[in-house]
């Protein structure tokens, strides 16, 4: 519901109020104890999206360094290269050996489900991506954004997508990484770094 949607809103925008300077170190267990009223799962769900793109790096089990959007185009990268090698699902296992080397990101995580946030989040960072590669515009309705995020991960619980993907809004608006364009309802516009990254192509036998 509305509520629930706004309750993460609410919980990234405070977060990152007390947090979000570069190079402020975060512990899990001390943010759970400052915001006593969260739920330690929203409070991972947003932490969860902020390490996708790299907003927060982990140091250990509950320790992070916030590094803000300095790094959003390193792990546009990443995602792009994780795709490229064969993650487009989060249980399927790629190629053992890239895994291996470029797996840190899910280390002491458990395996991610279909709806996974982080997945979720790099699937619509990688449509986000396409749409501005072929020049399409900005703005994409929730609808029709969930409808292909089924496709791309594979599920047909469209409720459970949109909600989830609702999450992802929510943290990624707290970032300044997206915007809701004045006019369109239930449209969102990525309004960060530019997404057409270089990719780096993966070397035959690299891994």
């Amino acid at each position: 519901g509305c509520r629930r949607d706004k309750s993460l809103s609410a919980l990234a925008n405070e977060l990152i109020a007390k947090y979000g300077a570069a190079g402020q170190e975060l512990d899990l267990d001390e943010v759970q104890a400052a915001f006593p009223t969260w739920k330690k799962r929203r409070l991972y769900d947003v932490m969860c999206v902020c390490q996708c793109l790299r907003v927060v790096v982990r140091q250990g089990k509950a320790q992070f360094i916030w590094r803000g959007i300095s790094q959003v185009q390193d792990a546009v990268r990443d995602i792009l290269l994780r795709n490229e090698a064969g993650f487009h699902h989060p249980l399927s296992q790629g190629r053992p050996g890239l895994k291996a080397r470029r797996g840190s990101f899910d280390r002491e995580e458990p395996s991610v489900p279909i709806t996974g946030l982080a997945f979720l989040c790099q699937q619509f960072v990688l449509l986000l991506r396409e749409r501005e590669q072929k020049d399409l515009p900005t703005a994409i309705g929730l609808e029709d954004a969930t409808s292909q995020l089924c496709h791309r991960v594979g599920s047909n619980d469209h409720k459970t997508v949109l909600r989830r993907l609702y999450d992802v809004i929510n943290v990624l608006e707290a970032l300044e990484l997206l915007a809701r364009p004045s006019g369109l309802r239930r449209s969102v516009a990525w309004c960060g770094p530019s997404l057409l990254v270089d990719v780096p192509k993966l070397q035959p036998g690299a891994a």
